[in-house]
């Protein structure tokens, strides 16, 4: 049932994309103005990637040279730590392996 609703949805939003992009491509000025705005999105998103990854590289240095001197800290305590530091609750579940509920408690 959903099939059948979704996909001429999709059709028809694609077919606008389409009709959209071959309107903006008859005006070179407007198309400079689309592609400009298409990299602006493209380095924001790549920025939050680089982000995560060097959110993710820090706290994997810190917690195995931590748990290589035998001091690791409790998952809660570390997870209180991440939420100060405003880091996502997805991320710290995925970090800690504490279930979301949890960390939310904290």
């Amino acid at each position: 049932m959903i099939k059948h609703i979704l996909k001429p949805l999709t059709i028809s939003i694609t077919r606008l994309a389409f009709e959209f992009l071959e309107e903006v491509s008859k005006d070179p000025e407007l198309f400079r103005e689309y592609q400009r705005l298409q990299d602006v999105r493209v380095r924001r998103i790549m920025a939050i990637a680089d982000r995560k990854a060097r959110e993710a590289y820090w706290f994997e240095e810190a917690y195995a040279k931590a748990k290589s001197e035998g001091r690791a800290p409790a998952p809660t305590s570390l997870a209180k730590v991440l939420k100060k530091y405003s880091v996502g609750v997805d991320r710290i579940a995925e970090l800690t392996k504490l279930p979301k509920e949890e960390i939310l408690a904290l």
